[in-house]
């Protein structure tokens, strides 16, 4: 309809000022016409269509992350959340996986007294247990590690202990974890209202649905 009244507005605008040829008006007129004839029927298939492509794009996405959490042990909604910031950085939720993996499994073992694991978390005042000498929850390590990394400028050593942290997939997180806390606060509050973060539960089920599919 948008379309339609533009088409409209150029034509009484050309009618007011008298420089168009009524050869032109009418072919505008005629467009116009047919496009009016036309449209509804575009916007009803398109939905239908557009319809199923999303359920079909969230059925694979969820399914995704179901499989990518029994992969690396790292919780779905968690997943979910950052990969909507992965994905603005132009990163893959493969490697945003097995980023965080990664870190998690550095994280057990300076926990349980790896100084090599230990030195990466170290080297920038991060700690991985808490007062009561437990292993602190990955988003909150996640998140200390951001507000550091968001500080640091760019270059080999910030490179190297991206690696250190979080393996081969750590160069590729660096525009992530620049973001800093607020950002990727920000970031996931955002994917949550656009509907992207999933629960176990939604992941699971979307598992179960596209197996039954196949």
């Amino acid at each position: 309809q948008s379309i339609i009244n533009a088409f409209r507005k150029i034509q009484n605008q050309a009618n007011q000022t008298g420089k168009a040829s009524s050869k032109s008006l009418d072919s505008i007129g005629s467009a116009a016409a047919a496009m009016g004839r036309l449209l509804p029927a575009l916007t009803f298939a398109g939905a239908i269509a557009g319809a199923a492509a999303l359920a079909k794009r969230s059925l694979e996405t969820a399914d995704s992350f179901a499989k990518l959490s029994q992969k690396t042990g790292i919780g779905v909604e968690l997943l979910s959340g950052y990969a909507h910031a992965a994905d603005l950085a132009g990163i893959s939720s493969e490697d945003l996986a097995k980023g965080l993996g990664q870190l998690a499994h550095n994280a057990e073992l300076a926990s349980q007294g790896s100084l090599q694991a230990d030195q990466a978390f170290k080297s920038l005042g991060v700690s991985v247990k808490n007062n009561q000498g437990q292993l602190r929850p990955l988003n909150d390590l996640l998140l200390d590690l951001a507000e550091r990394f968001s500080k640091m400028e760019d270059g080999p050593r910030k490179s190297a202990l991206a690696m250190d942290l979080f393996g081969r997939a750590g160069v590729a997180l660096i525009p992530v974890l620049n973001q800093g806390p607020a950002g990727l606060k920000a970031i996931r509050e955002e994917a949550e209202r656009l509907g992207v973060v999933f629960d176990a539960k939604t992941a699971k089920a979307a598992e179960e649905v596209r197996d039954n599919f196949t």
